[in-house]
């Protein structure tokens, strides 16, 4: 049986997302302002799917999710048969922004030591 469906117990979604909603605070942090959800979504494996909307929409956002890089402020995310910062999940998986937070003259060598 291949490592993946051994860590899933075979089940063959990718992504499973239930409920997933997104808030973050206004002003001086008291109120929140939902800014996604609530998402239902469950991607087989083997299937590739895009993401499209205008600016605002979300969807840096829900990758961002997805990526482990943020926690959804309610809902469950399941990422190839665990949680989004599992270290068997994260070995596997990677995000990587749009916006660089290195300095344009650094080097990638020096980025990677």
């Amino acid at each position: 049986m291949p490592e993946a469906e051994e860590q899933t117990g075979g089940d063959r979604t990718a992504l499973r997302l239930r409920g997933v909603r997104q808030a973050f605070p206004v002003g001086l942090g008291w109120r929140r302002r939902e800014v996604l959800g609530p998402i239902d979504l469950e991607v087989p494996r083997g299937v590739g799917i895009g993401l499209v909307g205008p600016n605002g929409s979300g969807k840096s956002t829900l990758l961002q999710l997805v990526a482990g890089v943020d926690v959804p402020v309610a809902g469950h995310i399941e990422v190839l048969g665990g949680a989004p910062r599992d270290a068997r999940v994260v070995a596997r998986t990677g995000w990587m922004s749009e916006d660089s937070p290195y300095p344009g003259e650094l080097r990638g060598p020096a980025v990677l030591e």
